[in-house]
């Protein structure tokens, strides 16, 4: 009886024993994850506090990239507002132009004229009738989109070899002024034309 009392006690400690030793495990294994989830914590946050040359590489030609794409948009609207400056100096001494071709011979006028029925004198004047804000005369600075576009119109008698002839030719020349509004520097765009007589 003794015996079985012994195995009976030694079975019981034995088998809470291994419970013991079971949840001993376990919170032993538990601990341990908890540490080595930790560690791996803590060294994901170590290896990513600094960059490493590669990383800091990477980045760098990245934002290279960026901004050279960037920059070489903002030239490209730079450029697109430069040509269209220019149309606009083409338009202004176009119209010059065409208004000198399309006025009589007589009418034109020189720039060393004084008279003020002339073509001249209304390129040279923003006070007649027809010049103002809404109209379509000639005045000598037009504004477009904020910047000032200087036209000065110069009429020359092209001189003739036969003596008793008046002269029959004149050299119409357009000169269109103004300043980039990007960098300040003063652009010019000039045009010449002649123009005959048709008597």
């Amino acid at each position: 009886m003794m015996g079985q009392l012994f195995r009976k006690r030694s079975s019981e400690s034995i088998f809470e024993n291994g419970i013991v030793r079971r949840l001993a495990f376990e919170q032993n294994l538990i601990y341990k994850k908890k540490i080595r989830l930790c560690r791996s914590v803590c060294d994901f946050f170590k290896r990513k506090s600094g960059l490493t040359f590669l990383e800091l590489l990477v980045a760098t030609s990245l934002m290279s990239m960026v901004f050279v794409i960037g920059w070489g948009i903002s030239n490209t609207f730079t450029g697109v507002k430069k040509v269209r400056n220019y149309e606009q100096a083409i338009a202004i001494a176009a119209q010059a132009i065409e208004a000198a071709k399309a006025a009589r011979f007589r009418e034109l006028g020189t720039t060393n004229d004084n008279r003020k029925d002339t073509l001249i004198s209304d390129f040279s004047s923003a006070k007649d009738l027809f010049d103002g804000e809404t109209s379509e005369g000639f005045v000598p600075i037009v504004k477009i989109d904020g910047i000032e576009f200087k036209r000065e119109v110069k009429i020359l008698d092209c001189p003739t070899n036969i003596e008793g002839f008046p002269p029959l030719l004149k050299l119409v020349q357009v000169r269109v002024t103004w300043k980039d509004p990007a960098d300040y520097t003063p652009m010019v765009f000039e045009a010449a034309t002649a123009v005959c007589d048709s008597q």
